[in-house]
């Protein structure tokens, strides 16, 4: 039986689903296989875990964005970092000196950066140990990261757990040809474990809770703002947002934070910093961390704050494979239960036009009220571009939007119109599903003889199949 599906939407829209690409990046196999051979101590997968976790396997330069949240510039595959704004550490010079290449050659050079980073893991800490925790203690210590209270060091051990987890999978692992490593992140973590292993954080000044209420410190209360019931809380110093003064929340901004997870989480306990957002996700799983209850107002957009939820989304706006199904899937969950808290935000009103993710504000041709859920670079007065180009906005719509219903026409001849019938017009805010599939039929002929919509702002999708995920014909 021939299926075909029309997916219309009318002020809202629908754009050509791209591949999430999730495959583990390994871009330099020969210079990393160099490294363990000059240094063999190093565990087989450590270097590559490191830039995964830091930079997504992407050798940053001059030209990578700055960060619309202000974090310190990051440079090569392992993010280092050369002016920490007297908040992170200046771990670029660091690896410098302890690996002898000069700074210039380590940011230019991919090569260098690998080699220059096994030789400082190597020299950072004195003896041989190589088990668990003493490579997580040879990392910590070469991150940018600070740790002198118990947010900063959350932080810094959620990198840690990202780097040991990926060097406990079998298929990071595979990837270059070797097994996964038998390390207990108990031994590493402790009862740490169950809130940097959680699907989501909440840090409420210095306690930090999972969503079943276990502590990454002992002491402290409940926090108080649990907007998304299954996250991490980690409260952001009242130096670095304010009140909204009764102005109403009515959109949500996605952003691409030009850093780490664990740098967002720990940037935003910066009073120097004078920025914050309402949520971070991780690349990796898709972990959650709350930094603000709903009801404050984030630093994050500008003169755009005082009606926002802000989202940051842990990568950079260059690297095409950024954005991982886990991390649209747990921030499309965070979206909707967003849209289901009360603001008056309609998850069909999201960025979903095509040329959204290359497109900035300007007045007349990109989105204003009309849309609630939509980019940084789409709200006015703004100098950033993310979440940018890869962001594959289609793809996030049909994540908030599941449960659109399905007209299905099973005759073999017939006619179908849009909402407003034979001679009306169809309405704002409307996404309709149409399911051409007649009995025992193996072609369908469709012929449109009456089309119009709203140029730029409404369109038309024919899939081959009976979903949205269906192959794009037109």
């Amino acid at each position: 039986m021939r299926t075909i599906l029309f997916a219309c939407l009318w002020m809202l829209t629908i754009p050509a689903l791209g591949q999430v690409n999730t495959s583990v990046l390994n871009r330099y196999p020969s210079e990393f296989a160099s490294a363990y051979a000059a240094f063999p101590q190093i565990p087989v997968g450590t270097l590559e875990a490191v830039a995964i976790t830091q930079t997504n396997m992407t050798a940053l330069g001059m030209d990578e964005p700055e960060s619309c949240a202000g974090l310190p510039r990051a440079f090569g595959l392992f993010g280092l970092v050369e002016d920490g704004q007297g908040y992170f550490r200046s771990n670029l010079s660091l690896v410098s000196n302890l690996s002898g290449y000069p700074i210039y050659m380590i940011t230019e050079n991919p090569t260098t950066q690998i080699m220059a980073y096994a030789s400082a893991l190597t020299h950072i800490v004195e003896g041989n140990d190589w088990t668990e925790r003493g490579l997580a203690e040879r990392i910590a210590a070469l991150s940018a990261l600070p740790s002198e209270t118990p947010t900063q060091l959350f932080a810094l051990e959620s990198e840690l757990y990202s780097v040991l987890s990926l060097l406990k999978d079998a298929r990071f692992m595979g990837a270059f040809g070797s097994t996964a490593h038998s390390y207990s992140l108990e031994t590493v973590f402790g009862e740490n474990l169950a809130v940097l292993s959680a699907a989501k954080v909440l840090i409420n000044g210095e306690e930090v809770q999972s969503e079943n209420g276990d502590s990454y410190r002992a002491g402290g209360g409940i926090a108080p703002c649990y907007n998304y019931a299954s996250d991490v809380f980690v409260q952001t110093p009242s130096c670095n947002y304010s009140s909204r003064s009764g102005t109403a929340i009515s959109a949500v901004t996605i952003h691409t934070i030009q850093g780490t997870y664990a740098g967002a989480v720990s940037w935003a306990q910066n009073c120097d910093a004078s920025v914050s957002y309402h949520y971070v996700v991780r690349r990796s799983d898709g972990q959650i961390t709350q930094m603000l209850c709903e009801a404050d107002k984030g630093w994050h957009v500008g003169s755009e704050n005082p009606y926002t939820i802000g989202i940051e989304h842990e990568g950079y706006v260059t690297d095409s494979d950024n954005y991982t199904s886990a991390m649209y899937q747990a921030s499309a969950d965070l979206v909707r239960d967003i849209t289901q808290s009360g603001y008056g935000i309609d998850a069909v009103r999201t960025a979903y036009f095509p040329w959204a993710p290359t497109t900035n504000y300007n007045a007349t041709s990109t989105p204003g009220s009309c849309v609630d859920i939509k980019g940084h670079q789409h709200f006015p007065n703004q100098s950033h571009t993310d979440p940018g180009q890869y962001w594959d906005w289609d793809y996030f719509f049909k994540l908030l939007n599941p449960n659109t219903p399905v007209t299905t026409l099973n005759t073999a001849t017939g006619s179908f119109y849009d909402t407003g019938g034979q001679i009306g017009v169809y309405s704002n805010d409307e996404r309709t599903l149409t399911l051409v599939e007649p009995t025992n039929a193996s072609t369908v002929t469709v012929t449109f003889s009456q089309f119009d919509v709203e140029a730029n702002w409404d369109y038309l999708y024919i899939y081959d199949g009976a979903t949205v995920f269906s192959p794009l014909i037109g």
